[in-house]
């Protein structure tokens, strides 16, 4: 049961590393960065859709793990137009004033119905980067959900039209690889009532 822990965090599926100096950049305040689909793949015409839910997702769980995520709307208004150059992880971190910027990478997103068989078929590689852009966690980990039901349009609707509940398990596996925030200490401060 330790060497779970130690090498996987008991999730054998995903595959993780986190680096030494972690504990060091102690990072708190969290840019989730836009998805990126990988040039073979997409969410087949689900790409704005896959963004906010994931995003919203991958928030939400930071919180739980002690972290302070951005909001999206203030992420995407401060980072570069598209065609600017892309800047390394660093550079955003500063752009946000964050501790961390989180890439988020679809490698791929299939869904498909054969007769009365459904699945999808998820991947993605999570990079966290600390603000002088080294690597902190990156995990990756892919799912493939399946049914087989008598009626077609329950199996479409079960499978692939409402595949949030399978994009929260897979958010909730990757993201308990990822250390807890350790809390910072609230800064006293003192006769805030003088002018």
């Amino acid at each position: 049961m330790t060497a779970c822990i130690a090498l996987t965090g008991c999730n054998p599926g995903v595959k993780r590393t986190v680096s030494r100096s972690f504990s060091l950049f102690n990072p708190y305040t969290v840019a989730v960065l836009p998805l990126e689909f990988a040039e073979t793949e997409s969410g087949g015409g689900l790409e704005e859709d896959v963004d906010a839910l994931f995003r919203k997702m991958i928030s939400e769980r930071l919180k739980r793990l002690g972290y302070r995520p951005l909001e999206a709307a203030e992420v995407d208004e401060k980072l570069p137009a598209p065609g600017t150059g892309e800047p390394n992880p660093g550079k955003i971190a500063g752009l946000m004033g964050s501790d961390a910027v989180l890439y988020t990478t679809i490698t791929e997103w299939k869904s498909d119905m054969v007769v009365r068989y459904a699945y999808l078929k998820v991947s993605a590689l999570f990079e966290l980067y600390s603000k002088d852009g080294t690597l902190l966690w990156q995990a990756t980990h892919n799912i493939k959900e399946s049914d087989i039901r008598l009626e077609k349009r329950s199996l479409e609707l079960a499978i692939i039209k409402a595949y949030e509940p399978s994009v929260q398990r897979f958010i909730n596996v990757v993201l308990s690889t990822l250390p807890a925030s350790t809390p910072r200490p609230e800064k006293e401060t003192f006769f805030q009532w003088l002018p």
